[in-house]
């Protein structure tokens, strides 16, 4: 069993005067990050391996989740990838992921994927298909959502024929976190 955590960035702040590369969390995309670290291991599905845009918003969502996990004995390994962030816009973003759960993935069964939209959306609905979903509408990200996805499969190379295969296991929504935490 391979699980795959696809997540967007926490949301990033349009205060600042900078490229967008360099854009910071907002207060609240600090809160969301830490909301869905807590529900991970609420859930018990920690990482073992983080892929991650090397935007500075992805970079401190991780950071942010990663100071929730410090008392657990986790052995993750993080790459920063520039793919991520440009590579997205050079081909389908489900090509660009693959690619690189493939390429970086070892033994790992718990794959974390950090970035951003409208690729990860699209990859979400790519990766997940149709299947019992008959005239559902297609599944949105929105900044800091989080979806835990399971697949049957022994070595990470079979991820290239995974297209529709993906199972949701769990839906973490940061905006009803926090609401949640502040209702």
């Amino acid at each position: 069993m391979k699980r795959l955590l696809l997540m967007r960035h926490a949301k990033s702040s349009w205060k600042v005067s900078c490229g967008d590369r360099d854009r910071p969390l907002s207060p609240r995309g600090m809160k969301s990050a830490v909301a869905v670290a807590k529900e991970l291991k609420r859930l018990g599905c920690l990482p073992c391996l983080v892929l991650s845009s090397d935007a500075r918003r992805t970079r401190e969502t991780y950071a942010r989740m990663t100071s929730m996990w410090a008392d657990e004995d986790l052995p993750v390994r993080v790459e920063y990838l520039a793919e991520f962030y440009a590579g997205v816009f050079d081909r389908p973003a489900t090509e660009v992921i693959m690619d690189a759960v493939y390429t970086n993935a070892r033994s790992e069964d718990t794959v974390m994927v950090l970035g951003h939209n409208m690729g990860w959306e699209l990859a979400l609905n790519e990766l997940v298909g149709p299947r019992g979903r008959a005239g559902a509408p297609v599944l949105e990200m929105k900044t800091a959502d989080c979806f835990v996805l399971e697949r049957d499969m022994e070595e990470w190379e079979d991820i290239f024929t995974s297209y529709g295969k993906w199972a949701i296991r769990h839906q973490i929504r940061s905006r009803n976190l926090l609401t949640t935490k502040e209702g």
